[in-house]
C-alpha cells in the first residue's frame, strides 16, 4: 500500500495488519510496509502495546535491514520506546547485529570520503580559487558532518536497545562505534565555530585561506591586512590599485569606457583629481552596496582571488546598477 497514493492509508494499514492471523502473512506484510507505514504500527496502541504485539516481532522478521535502519533513524521516543520491548528477541538482535556490521563498514568508507577532503583543502590555489569551489569544499564538510551526526542517531537509538537486550557483544559493538564516530566528528572533522573559534576541517581550511590576506613576509608586518580593515586594503593583494583596475572588475558600472575614467586636457588638473577622487568613492560605495565593506566580508563570502571577486561582483552586479532614470 503506497501511502502517499492512498487515502486514509493509517486506518487501512492498521485494520490489515489487525487482520492478519499467522506469522508468515506478518512477514510477507514486513517486507512490503513502507518506512511511514511501520512507524505508525508503532503508534498503534493495540498492536504496540496490546495481546496483538507479537505481530510487531514477525513484521520485523520480514523487514529488511535497509528498512530497519530508515525506521530507526525516524523514529521518536515514544516509538523507540515500543521497540525496547523487541530487545530480548532475535528478530531485533538479527537486525542490530546487520546493523553494527553495516556501520562499521560505512565508517571506512565515511574516512576516506574525509581524508579526500584534506586532499582538496591541502591542494588548493589560492592564485586562482574561485567562489564556487570553496563553496563546493565547505558544502562537503557540512554534508559529511551532517552524515556522522545521523549515524550517531542511529547508534544512540540502537545502544538503548542494545542495554536492553543483555547481549554484551551487542553493547560494546554500539559503544565502539559511538566512539569512533564521535571521536571523528569532534576532533577530525570539527565544527565551524567553537569557544575557541573553528575546529577540524574547518580549522585546517581557514589555515590554508588565511594565508592569502595574512603577512607572508615576517619582515614586514604591515603587509597583513585585518579583518576590520577596509576591503580596498586587501584588494591590493588582487593586484587592483587604480581606476583601471577597478573598472575592469566592474565596480564602476556607470562608467561606460576606460577613456571615461579621467577627464580630458581641456580640464584643469584640480577637476581631474577631484573627478578621480569621486570615482573611489564610489568603488568603496559600491562594495558597501554588495556587502563587501572590510576584509571580513570579504572572506565570508568566499573571496580569495581576484577571480572570485569578479564572480562575486558580476553575481550581485544589480545591487551596483546605475539608476536608468
Amino acid at each position: 500500500m503506497n501511502e502517499i497514493q492512498t487515502p486514509h492509508w493509517r486506518g487501512k494499514t492498521r485494520s490489515i495488519i489487525l487482520g492478519l492471523k499467522n506469522s508468515e502473512q506478518l512477514e510477507l506484510a514486513g517486507k512490503v510496509l513502507s518506512v511511514e507505514q511501520n512507524l505508525d504500527l508503532l503508534d498503534c496502541t493495540p498492536i504496540a502495546y496490546d495481546s496483538n504485539f507479537n505481530k510487531i516481532l514477525s513484521i520485523l522478521v520480514g523487514m529488511s535491514p535497509t528498512t530497519f535502519t530508515q525506521v530507526l533513524a525516524k523514529m521518536n521516543d515514544d516509538q523507540l520506546q515500543v521497540l525496547l520491548q523487541t530487545s530480548l528477541t532475535e528478530p531485533m538482535q538479527h537486525h542490530l547485529t546487520v546493523l553494527m556490521h553495516e556501520l562499521s563498514h560505512r565508517y571506512h568508507l565515511l574516512v576516506r570520503e574525509l581524508e579526500s577532503v584534506v586532499q582538496r583543502i591541502e591542494k588548493l590555489s589560492l592564485d586562482d580559487v574561485s567562489r564556487k569551489d570553496l563553496i563546493s569544499l565547505v558544502k562537503s564538510i557540512e554534508e559529511i558532518s551532517l552524515r556522522f551526526k545521523s549515524v550517531l542517531n542511529k547508534i544512540n537509538k540502537a545502544l538503548k536497545i542494545s542495554w536492553n537486550s543483555n547481549r554484551l557483544d551487542l553493547i560494546e559493538n554500539a559503544t565502539s562505534l559511538k566512539d569512533k564516530y564521535s571521536h571523528t566528528l569532534k576532533n577530525f572533522i570539527g565544527y565551524p565555530q567553537t569557544s575557541g573559534g573553528p575546529s577540524g576541517l574547518y580549522l585546517l581550511l581557514q589555515e590554508q585561506l588565511a594565508v592569502f590576506y595574512a603577512n607572508t613576509h615576517e619582515v614586514n608586518i604591515s603587509e597583513e591586512v585585518l579583518n576590520d580593515e577596509l576591503s580596498t586594503e586587501a584588494l591590493i593583494k588582487f593586484s587592483i590599485w587604480y581606476l583601471k583596475d577597478y573598472w575592469e572588475i566592474g565596480l564602476l558600472p556607470r562608467i561606460k569606457s576606460v577613456e571615461d575614467l579621467e577627464l580630458d586636457a581641456t580640464y584643469s588638473e584640480a577637476d581631474r583629481a577631484l573627478h578621480r577622487d569621486q570615482l573611489y568613492v564610489e568603488v568603496k560605495n559600491n562594495l558597501d552596496k554588495l556587502h563587501l565593506k572590510t576584509v571580513g566580508d570579504l572572506k565570508m563570502h568566499y573571496i580569495y582571488s581576484k577571480r572570485a571577486l569578479k564572480e562575486y561582483i558580476q553575481e550581485y552586479a544589480h545591487l551596483i546598477a546605475p539608476d536608468e532614470s
